[in-house]
């Protein structure tokens, strides 16, 4: 099942989108998103940290619910099924794949996982001021 590149517009929250935004200036003194797409290796250890989160991460990412479902008969372990999750999520968008879009999902009210998204989407000389 495909996602939408339409979908990668905005990063679905629980009761409503959160629009994708431009990484915040490093004057504004908010931390700044990590450029490009996060690698297989960074996806791999995120996904040993999702835990259990890693299907509503995936439906934040617009990954349809068939999917998440065959990817989690498919694969036994959960940090495999979230890693799975995550490759096919990077594998459908390519370079739209980006740290940004990431770390906008984990922070969504429904995931709630802030720290990983500042662990493995922020840069990380903002995060230490």
């Amino acid at each position: 099942m495909e996602c939408s590149n339409a979908l990668y517009n905005t990063v679905r929250g629980d009761d409503q989108d959160l629009v994708t935004q431009q990484p915040s200036t490093s004057g504004s003194g908010r931390p700044q998103f990590k450029q490009g797409t996060p690698s297989d290796d960074e996806l791999e250890h995120l996904a040993v940290k999702l835990g259990g989160a890693w299907k509503k991460l995936g439906r934040r990412l617009g990954i349809k619910d068939p999917k998440l479902e065959e990817i989690c008969q498919s694969n036994e372990a959960l940090s495999e099924k979230g890693y799975q999750m995550l490759r096919h999520w990077k594998g459908v968008n390519g370079s739209a794949a980006t740290y940004q879009i990431l770390g906008q999902a984990l922070q969504t009210k429904l995931v709630n996982l802030r720290n990983l998204a500042e662990e493995f989407c922020y840069e990380k000389q903002q995060l230490e001021m």
